[in-house]
């Protein structure tokens, strides 16, 4: 087991520009070939939601990509309401 970063094995991002090193195990266990730099994966956004009625609900977590999130922010500020589906 791991107990620092320093005991990851380092190897060089699969990008021809960059010089970064980055984990092994970032492309051995994710698939992933270039360091987060060099990442076009833009981070996901998360919504608390609240579900059901009455005494019947729970709140769920959904998780989106950035332009869904803001595609919904812009909905909420707009006051259109409810969750229903973004239009592409």
């Amino acid at each position: 087991m791991m107990k620092n970063k320093d005991d990851l094995k380092m190897i060089p991002c699969g990008s021809p520009t960059c010089k970064e090193l980055m984990p092994e195990l970032r492309l051995i266990k994710f698939g992933y070939k270039v360091c987060v730099k060099c990442s076009t994966v833009k981070a996901k956004r998360g919504v608390p939601v609240m579900f059901g009625s009455k005494d019947h609900t729970w709140t769920d977590l959904v998780v989106m990509e950035d332009n869904e999130y803001k595609a919904f922010k812009e909905r909420e500020n707009n006051k259109f309401g409810g969750f229903d589906k973004l239009s592409d």
